[in-house]
């Protein structure tokens, strides 16, 4: 009669979903079962498949592009920069410490001209300018794979005043000389005072030296060579030397007998 009870009881009791010391019912230990298959092996699973799916490997790291070219000297914008002894710097450097050129590009046009190619050093000496000008310059950087280009600078030099061309001096043939050859090169010596001035020379030549045409103009360099020359005859030359802001110099007049 006690064993009947006693198995009455428990079975009220696994009815009711109490737990007993000798069993647990499907409603206690369901869920818990339902917890732990999503937390060991489900969710596990998920991850491992999504990092299947989406790992690539390995990439090689890309390309860092120099940095911009800047602090430029002289200083963007300055005036009154002297005309010796220029020296164009700026700064530059590459976020990969690759090995970074420069070219470099100067000129008095807003869209200067390349006067510098692939150099490392980040300096590059000008000669003599051109007073009360302005100068524009820009820099690009190149690396292993990619380049960089630098913004537009600018800057103007002091007014200098402006000396006109030396005289033409130091004739050859010499002045009044005589049995000179038919085929004979005229030259002289010229030049300017003012550093970084261009100097071109007029040549005036003919037998008639009250009247002397111009014969050859705006020579760069400093000898001409006559055509046609008769034998035995006086011939006249001057040379007028005239430098790029129109300022010139006459030279004397000069004249030579030719061979008889």
């Amino acid at each position: 009669m006690f064993r009947e009870n006693r198995s009455n009881n428990l079975k009220k009791k696994i009815k009711k979903g109490q737990r007993t010391s000798n069993t647990l019912s499907l409603r206690y230990w369901r869920p818990k079962f339902k917890k732990y298959i999503k937390t060991y092996y489900i969710i596990p699973t998920i991850i491992c498949f999504l990092h299947i799916i989406t790992c690539k490997g390995p990439t090689e790291p890309q390309n860092e592009p120099p940095n911009i070219p800047s602090n430029p000297s002289p200083q963007h914008q300055s005036t009154n920069v002297y005309t010796e002894n220029i020296t164009l710097s700026w700064s530059g450097a590459d976020m990969d410490s690759d090995t970074v050129t420069y070219n470099i590009y100067f000129d008095t046009l807003s869209d200067p001209r390349l006067c510098s190619s692939k150099q490392r050093d980040t300096t590059y000496y000008l000669d003599s300018l051109a007073p009360l000008t302005r100068y524009y310059w820009r820099v690009i950087s190149y690396d292993n794979e990619d380049s960089t280009e630098g913004p537009l600078w600018w800057f103007a030099t002091i007014n200098i005043p402006n000396n006109p061309p030396y005289k033409p001096h130091s004739p050859f043939p010499p002045d009044s000389s005589i049995n000179v050859e038919t085929s004979a090169t005229i030259t002289w010596h010229g030049g300017d005072p003012d550093p970084g001035n261009v100097v071109t020379y007029d040549v005036y030549f003919g037998k008639d030296f009250l009247n002397l045409p111009l014969v050859s103009p705006g020579r760069s360099d400093s000898s001409f060579t006559p055509e046609n020359l008769d034998s035995n005859t006086w011939y006249s030359w001057k040379i007028v030397s005239r430098d790029h802001f129109g300022d010139t110099t006459s030279g004397d007049l000069w004249r030579f007998k030719t061979v008889n």
